[in-house]
């Protein structure tokens, strides 16, 4: 079963429904919820949005909840959105990133790895 949804914590309350809070639920976004943003932030600003006029207006219809009151929060609680937006576009899978041989030779302090000939290799040439 996918994960639809999971919490984000914020550092600022905001007002939801007459209350204050720091916890909110993000839900996946689906295709019409991207249209219904697009429509609400052209609405507010009369013009065609960007992502930046039109990503805080997509976050507040994940969390159900005012634009307004997402447009009150600093710069450095949009990570957690993000952070939330990747994980259910994943499938509700942390993502985690395989270092190549490459990137593991870029640390002075790393031992060298060669590389060897592949015995079953079908591109071997003698």
């Amino acid at each position: 079963m996918a994960v639809t949804e999971t919490k984000i914590t914020l550092d600022t309350p905001i007002t939801v429904a007459e209350k204050e809070t720091t916890e909110l639920t993000f839900r996946k976004l689906t295709i019409g919820d991207m249209l219904d943003a697009t429509v609400q932030a052209t609405m507010d600003y009369g013009i065609e949005p960007n992502n930046g006029i039109l990503t805080p207006y997509a976050y507040a219809i994940a969390c159900d909840v005012p634009v307004e009151e997402l447009l009150k929060l600093g710069a450095e609680e949009t990570k957690k959105f993000d952070e939330a937006l990747a994980f259910l576009a994943g499938g509700g899978q942390e993502e985690t990133v395989e270092q190549t041989e490459e990137d593991k030779t870029d640390d002075p302090d790393a031992p060298k790895v060669e590389a060897k000939d592949d015995p079953d290799s079908p591109e071997k040439t003698d």
